[in-house]
């Protein structure tokens, strides 16, 4: 106290710091401030937004730099010279006019002055975007390679050793758990087997499959394992949604088996900057505030409860975190779950509260809420609206403790232009935008809409009941404004709008403020004497729980996300922000405009504005005829089919990447604008092809999901995968239905015709049980012979494609000869070796060969000799695949590349289909002697996989 006495008497007694009192002229140049701060923070982020588009510098550009393309290095590298110069001559141009528009008070010049302010300040946020692109782009380091490699490598721990159990998708935890721990390492070296040492820039991850490491932040280590460099994404979603390659990022992986592979660097010249020892000491304060945060409370890893609470205070990944922030974003309360402003807020009144107390200077109190306010930048996850937040208020406190006028606006700008100068390439960022357009809503739209909603509010009978009336009206307008301002951004960024968003923030948000007035204090409490932390583990365990089971009402809420269209598709991205621009300056005139014509045209300017994105959708384009997509997900099954105004799905997994639902799969469809998906068919019951489908069910919706007679045998387990699948998505309303062969079902314009499994059958192994399915494409003309056809065949191994061949199903077309023809064909069981299935790609005869593998199963590539002729497509090789097949029957193949993002369109062979329309033949067979090759199956011969191809008989 008596620090605190002597620190109030000295704050006192210093006026000095108030600002002496300032001319006439003076107090019009400081006028000018917030106009010339906004003009250059909109032209900073226009230069910094628009570089990729107006310059050729891209978000693709920087790929294919970080990929080691020195072309495109050095055509960003041109532009920042004359950008600079040119953005000096303009902003000569701009001051002269706002010195001599100043000196003569003419407002035209000072307009015309800020214009040019604006344009010089885009032209230097396009010289800063380029110059960061050069900077990122540095090529790989020789030792990383796509392949696995063991190497040594020496560097510097940044963060803690962090635990990952289960990835994000519902069903991961059937998989088991992988006890792993992450970390990364920076100022790289690495040690050849003679000892050489070379020098590496970046940033590594590293991943131990083992016990706790006992490693220390800061300390040098020397690492030995299998080194592996990342790769672009092989989806085209999945490479829209990833954010530019940076320093910050790793650049490879490596994977160490145990602890005692890693060992304390003693022979290293490269020791830890104080920067990389402040990364240390943030990395070890935030695990101390993690155990002060979850002390007390039900131990369990992976618990959502514990991720979200974690994620809510801390912010960062936590293991499960990244289910609960799918739910969270489906149900439009992301913002809840991001550290951002709120948190500061609470932070900075908590803080207020506690100087208030010790305190009586104001500047005293506002010297406390700063020391918070970059505690707490430092420490929580660096969010883009974080540092908004964080940026405001210490230029808020600072601008406070001078005794300066406050000007929002100014604030704001001057809060971006920090932004955008440290990382232009956050102009970009939906986190940034949303953020920034949020505010201005709170402050422009946030009182006029109170005063719309209640107008007579200050004619309330009570003083209690007009406080309460007050209150409720400032939540809801201040939640409508936010949301109101940020709709532009949410339709063009994610092509949805919650409808509920605003009604469950109003719930949430008052929960969540409780949270964290618990939380951090108990957090920072905890940091220093964790046993009086303790005891508020439970209440803050509870009030979590009460939080997400809110969350999990609002999932079975009807139309949980109104679909909508990104006008980006289909307008380009200056269209959109015309259509941006037009929705705000409505927004304004309706909340804020003073004559009634003003307001009813803003209204009429809103709805004409509403109906861009959702004309789409009441009126969508012509859908693709018939498209079948094959997603890269390593050691898998994923196809997303569309077939005219229908959606279906074959299969749904991947045994490589426990969070396929939300990376790859559920982007992947929301960015086809599919909507809820009509039909989704599971071929066997392996975890590694419907892993992601409950995930697809809770956040878009499946009509019908078609098994076999064996999955619901499978699914009658309690505690099992297929369980657990069937029991989730009938709770969201979906229909199961049984297949056999012999039926069929009907997806847009094509035939979906089951050749496998028969009625009753129960297969020794789960992968002979699986569908059998040939998709036959319609004709334009009603009831015309279909013209493509495309032969799915999941896991099948040798048994059940010895029973494919010697009855393919009679009964299932009438018309077709051999209903095992077929254009393009799915390669069986991912593309394992089986001697039988050259024999099938004979029987098939396809033009385009379908296959998703992982590397490791496609580096002993047998089946090249059986390919001849055909155009072949493996995801691990190519990425993504495309098939498209239009009414006239054209067949093409693309497939994505990753380097460009962009969809190729591949060479379709044509020797193999003339062939089959001269001779009814296939090209394999046309150069051979005539021969018929034919399977005789017996069940009782093939009871070992190794005796089932002893059942090719020639004749």
């Amino acid at each position: 106290m008596r620090v605190a006495s002597l620190t109030r008497e000295w704050w006192e007694k210093h006026e000095w710091l108030a600002p002496p009192e300032r001319s006439e002229s003076a107090r019009f140049c400081a006028s000018l401030c917030p106009i010339a701060t906004i003009a250059v923070a909109t032209g900073l982020w226009c230069g910094c937004a628009l570089a990729g588009i107006d310059f050729g510098i891209g978000l693709t550009d920087v790929r294919a730099c970080v990929l080691g393309s020195e072309a495109i290095r050095a055509g960003a590298s041109v532009w920042i010279l004359p950008l600079n110069y040119a953005a000096l001559v303009v902003l000569i141009g701009a001051f002269v006019l706002v010195i001599v528009g100043s000196v003569e008070s003419r407002r035209r010049r000072l307009l015309v002055g800020a214009t040019l302010l604006a344009i010089a300040a885009a032209l230097f946020g396009a010289s800063l975007r380029a110059r960061e692109i050069v900077s990122n782009c540095r090529a790989p380091p020789s030792m990383a390679t796509t392949e696995t490699a063991l190497v040594r490598i020496e560097g510097t721990l940044l963060d803690v050793p962090q635990h990952r159990l289960t990835g994000s998708d519902a069903l991961s935890h059937f998989y088991g758990e992988r006890d792993r721990w992450t970390s990364r390492i920076d100022s790289l070296t690495s040690v050849a087997d003679d000892g050489a040492c070379v020098d590496v820039d970046g940033v590594c991850s590293v991943v131990m499959s083992s016990s706790a490491p006992l490693w220390k932040p800061g300390e040098r280590y020397s690492f030995l394992g299998r080194l592996r460099m990342r790769v672009p994404p092989a989806n085209e979603a999945e490479c829209l949604a990833s954010p530019p390659r940076s320093l910050h990022h790793a650049w490879g992986s490596m994977s160490i088996e145990h602890s005692d592979l890693v060992k304390p660097a003693v022979t290293s010249d490269r020791a830890p900057s104080w920067l990389r020892k402040l990364m240390a000491w943030r990395s070890i304060a935030r695990a101390r505030l993690r155990e002060s945060v979850l002390s007390g409370m039900p131990a369990g890893d992976g618990d959502p409860v514990r991720a979200m609470l974690v994620t809510l205070l801390l912010g960062g990944e936590e293991d499960g975190s990244r289910a609960v922030e799918q739910r969270y974003q489906v149900v439009g309360l992301s913002h809840i779950l991001a550290v951002s402003g709120f948190n500061l807020v609470v932070l900075g009144a908590i803080a207020g509260w506690i100087a208030r107390v010790c305190f009586r200077s104001t500047r005293t109190q506002l010297i406390v809420v700063l020391i918070v306010m970059l505690a707490a930048l430092c420490l929580l996850a660096p969010t883009a609206s974080a540092m908004r937040a964080a940026s405001m208020s210490v230029i808020g406190v600072v601008g406070g403790l001078a005794r300066r006028d406050w000007n929002s606006g100014a604030i704001l700008a001057a809060a971006a232009i920090l932004a955008l100068v440290a990382a232009p390439s956050t102009a970009l960022d939906p986190g940034f935008q949303l953020s920034f357009a949020a505010v201005l809503g709170l402050r422009f739209l946030a009182t006029p809409l109170r005063a719309r909603i209640f107008p007579a509010l200050d004619t309330q009978p009570t003083h209690i009941l007009r406080f309460t009336v007050l209150l409720i009206a400032t939540a809801l307008a201040t939640s409508l404004a936010a949301t109101l301002a940020t709709i532009p951004i949410v339709i063009i960024r994610f092509g949805t709008v919650a409808p509920y968003a605003v009604f469950e923030t109003l719930v949430c948000t008052p929960l969540a403020t409780v949270i964290m007035v618990i939380g951090y204090p108990k957090a920072m409490l905890g940091s220093l004497l964790p046993v009086l932390s303790a005891p508020l583990g439970l209440p803050l365990y509870w009030l979590g729980s009460l939080q997400n089971a809110l969350v999990e009402l609002s999932l079975q809420l009807p139309h949980l996300g109104a679909r909508t269209l990104s006008p980006i598709q289909y307008l380009g991205l200056p269209l959109c922000l015309i259509w941006a621009a037009a929705w705000m300056i409505a927004l304004w005139f309706a909340c804020r405009g003073t004559l009634r014509f003003q307001r009813r045209c803003a209204v009429i300017m809103l709805l004409l504005c509403t109906a861009v994105p959702v004309a789409p959708v009441c009126f969508p384009k012509m859908p693709p005829w018939f498209e079948l997509r094959v997603l890269s997900i390593g050691d898998g099954t994923t196809m997303v089919i569309r077939s005219g105004d229908a959606t279906a799905l074959f299969d749904g997994g991947s045994l490589s990447t426990w969070s396929v639902a939300q990376r790859i799969l559920v982007p992947e469809l929301r960015l086809l604008n599919a909507g809820r998906v009509d039909a989704a068919f599971v071929s066997h019951p392996n975890l590694d092809h419907f892993s992601a489908l409950l995930d697809v069910a809770l956040y878009v919706g499946i009509g019908h999901l078609y098994v076999t007679e064996q999955f619901m045998v499978a699914a009658a387990h309690e505690g099992e995968a297929p369980h657990a699948l069937i029991n989730g998505v009938r709770a969201t309303g979906t229909e199961v239905v049984v297949l056999r062969a012999g039926d069929s079902v009907r997806v847009g314009n094509s035939l979906w015709n089951i050749l496998a499994p028969d009625a009753g059958f129960v297969a020794r192994n789960a992968n002979d049980s699986s569908f059998v399915i040939r998709i036959d494409v319609d004709a334009c003309e009603h009831g015309a012979a279909p013209t493509r056809s495309v032969l799915l065949m999941g896991d099948l191994e040798t048994e059940g494609i010895a029973r494919v061949l010697k009855s393919p199903a009679p009964n299932v077309i009438a018309t077709a000869p051999n209903s095992l023809k077929a254009d393009v064909f799915e390669i069986p069981h991912h593309g394992s070796w089986r001697p039988i299935v050259p024999s099938l790609v004979d029987a098939v005869d396809p033009l385009v060969v379908l296959q998703s593998t992982a590397s490791r199963r496609f580096a002993n590539d047998r089946y090249a000799p059986a390919m001849l002729d055909r155009s072949r497509g493996v995801t691990c090789r190519d990425g993504a695949m495309r098939v498209l097949i239009d009414a006239r029957g054209t067949l093409e193949l693309h497939t994505f590349d990753r380097t460009a993002c962009m969809w190729i369109t591949r060479r379709i062979d044509r020797r193999a289909e003339t062939s089959r329309a001269r001779t009814g033949r296939s090209s394999r067979q046309s150069r051979a002697p005539p021969r018929e090759a034919r399977y005789e199956y017996s069940p009782y011969r093939a009871a070992h996989a190794a005796n089932a191809c002893s059942l090719l008989r020639r004749e």
